[in-house]
């Protein structure tokens, strides 16, 4: 029986690596319109790209080093792709649509047996300029009670070493 983490929408950051306190975790996503010449025949109706993404802020450890899987549940127009399920990094879904809905989230942690559940409002690009346009981030800081594991601890510094090329790659 998972029990839920303790998490709230809030800025203060905690990057110590040693013990697990605080971590940051954004929920996010980009959009792109598409111009009616530009758009795929067969699928006319979706009039917007998008990406969205769990990850952390620069600076941070990286995503993967304390949640182990994201699932996403999609507005149910997506049947019968609507749950996405990822299990390692980049923890991204790119889809094409025509409107804005909320996400359910679900976070699970490495090394703990619970999980929180977010909902991020899926924001698309009002201004119509086909250019790659921000929509919207739901922040949130997990705190956890425990310390990491030896094995964890140098996953953090090993992967930390990339961490500035594993940023997701936004719509193109």
């Amino acid at each position: 029986n998972k029990q839920p983490l303790s998490c709230e929408r809030s800025s203060g950051i905690n990057a110590e690596y040693g013990g697990v306190r605080n971590r940051r975790i954004i929920i996010g996503n980009v959009s792109k319109y598409i111009p009616a010449d530009q758009r795929d025949k067969m699928s006319d109706q979706f009039t917007y790209k998008w990406l969205l993404y769990v990850r952390t802020p620069p600076g941070q450890p990286p995503i993967e080093t304390f949640v182990s899987k994201v699932v996403f549940k999609l507005d149910p127009s997506y049947i019968p792709n609507d749950i996405v399920e990822l299990t390692e990094a980049p923890f991204e879904v790119r889809r094409r649509g025509w409107g804005e809905f909320p996400v359910q989230v679900k976070l699970f942690f490495a090394n703990e047996d619970k999980e929180i559940n977010i909902t991020h409002q899926l924001n698309l690009d009002t201004t119509f300029s086909g250019v790659q346009t921000p929509g919207a981030e739901t922040i949130v800081d997990v705190e956890f009670a425990g310390y990491l594991d030896e094995m964890s601890r140098n996953r953090v510094k090993e992967i930390k070493r990339s961490y500035g090329r594993n940023q997701p790659q936004l719509i193109t």
